[in-house]
């Protein structure tokens, strides 16, 4: 096994360090209220110089979580307690898919079926991608939860919280 090539970006990255890959770029939400698209030019040799921004989008400061199917939506949400996709190369207004009560902390986009959406309750919610429907869980943790995942199947989810559980 090779050792993998580490490098730093500059992006003054918002809120818990948000930022997914998609296609060849990583997308992050910077401090400055904007989502910034960073361009992998070269994979076989990675460096700071093979990095460049690709474009910047307005936004505003309450964006705190963005995550990608990796192929052609980005999702993101935040303080605003609102997730909205932007699709592949449309840089247009973002659609809304989700609006919820509470502050948004982490987003999850696992597989193109679901998108887990953490909020700051302790409670997650599971937004069914074709059905476009979402359905509240509520975690047996005492604190909020920290991360989430499902299965390829989409059959079970699991969660860890701030408690220490999963």
């Amino acid at each position: 096994m090779s050792a993998l090539p580490v490098q730093e970006i500059q992006a003054s990255v918002s809120g818990d360090g948000s930022f997914t890959f998609y296609n060849d770029q990583i997308v992050v939400i910077s401090q400055e209220g904007y989502i910034k698209y960073f361009e992998i030019i070269s994979r076989d040799q990675p460096s700071l110089t093979s990095l460049k921004v690709l474009k910047n989008v307005a936004v505003n400061k309450q964006l705190k979580a963005i995550a990608s199917n990796g192929k052609d939506v980005i999702v993101h949400g935040g303080d605003n307690k609102e997730v909205q996709t932007v699709f592949r190369d449309k840089f247009e207004k973002p659609s809304k898919i989700y609006h919820g009560t509470k502050n948004i902390h982490k987003l999850i986009y696992p597989n193109s079926r679901v998108i887990l959406i953490l909020t700051e309750d302790s409670h997650m919610n599971v937004y069914w991608v074709e059905e476009e429907k979402s359905t509240k869980v509520t975690a047996l943790h005492d604190q909020n939860i920290v991360n989430a995942d499902v299965d390829p199947q989409c059959e079970f989810i699991a969660t860890t919280g701030l408690d220490g559980t999963i």
